[in-house]
């Protein structure tokens, strides 16, 4: 079985994931991992000497691991800390020499693009129009889109640790931090507000850590394939209990990782602020896949139409 590999060099966090081509064209997933390398802890402008580290050590245990599976196609790219960090060439240079890894910065609106493949692939898309939101570390982008195609797309600098540094620094969030954060999503929200009124839902569609930690924090109440749908009404009723916590007490709670504790305080806080934006949403709809998978879908795609895999 031919194999690929594809780094998601995000914010936050680092993932690798190893698939393979199954003869109908899908394919299947035989090795995932994650990095937690922490980008923008130290500001999202410039990364620091702590950061830098961290992210050559974790290419350097992925370039082991695409090397132990063979994978014939490697591809790398890179999100908004890459597009914002002043000095994000010289990671990228450094990587591309000691690893043999090139990394491409992908766009925003690529970003978006990506996670819509993603979803997409992994069945999350219902009929008529949907609305998916990925919340990483640096950037926020929401799709509105059918089954078939992107009607529109935005990526906003939303992202958990710029939202972080910036609103969230009391132990817990203090009402004033809480209420500047607010007043500040709702100014940048407005785009997002403007263009929802055009279109009719009650799910909104999430991609990534934040929801997987709300997947496993409140009641399933159905599940389509992967995905799995929660009530927006036991969202709010998680989000005042974590609003309440100190960081110690997020820690230690049984669905929040430890690496995201810091930050999913934020992150919930920005979900909700969407979510007031239309008073008709009643469900979210966790998709288990996201950019990494569309670009990975992708890549065997175009493989397999250029004839260098045969069929089956």
């Amino acid at each position: 079985m031919k194999r690929f590999a594809v780094i998601d060099l995000g914010t936050n966090t680092f993932h690798l994931l190893i698939a393979g081509r199954k003869s109908d064209g899908s394919f299947i997933e035989i090795y995932r991992e994650r990095i937690y390398v922490r980008l923008g802890q130290e500001g999202i402008y410039r990364f620091g000497k702590a950061a830098n580290k961290r992210a050559l050590d974790a290419m350097r245990k992925f370039r082991q691991v695409v090397n132990l599976f063979e994978a014939i196609e490697v591809r790398a790219f890179a999100t908004a800390a890459f597009r914002t960090a002043q000095n994000a060439d010289i990671l990228i240079h450094r990587i591309a020499r000691e690893f043999d890894i090139r990394v491409e910065i992908i766009s925003g609106h690529e970003e978006a693009r990506l996670i819509y493949e993603g979803v997409k692939y992994g069945g999350a898309l219902q009929p008529g129009d949907n609305i998916i939101m990925d919340i990483g570390g640096g950037s926020v982008e929401f799709i509105i889109g059918s089954q078939s195609e992107i009607k529109w797309s935005v990526s906003l600098p939303l992202g958990a640790s710029l939202l972080k540094n910036q609103y969230h620094q009391n132990e817990p969030i203090s009402k004033m931090e809480v209420c500047s954060l607010r007043h500040d999503l709702k100014d940048a929200l407005a785009l997002l507000d403007e263009k929802m009124k055009d279109y009719s839902f009650d799910t909104m569609i999430g991609s990534s850590g934040t929801f997987d930690v709300l997947a496993e924090a409140i009641p399933v109440i159905e599940k389509i394939g992967r995905c799995q749908i929660l009530r927006t009404k036991d969202f709010n009723s998680f989000l005042d209990e974590v609003q309440s916590m100190s960081l110690d007490a997020r820690i230690s709670h049984p669905s929040i990782p430890e690496n995201r504790a810091d930050l999913i305080v934020v992150a919930l806080i920005l979900l909700d602020e969407v979510l007031r934006l239309n008073v008709n949403f009643k469900y979210l709809l966790v998709s288990p896949f996201a950019l990494k998978e569309g670009m990975v879908s992708e890549m065997i795609a175009s493989y397999s139409s250029t004839g260098l895999i045969p069929p089956g």
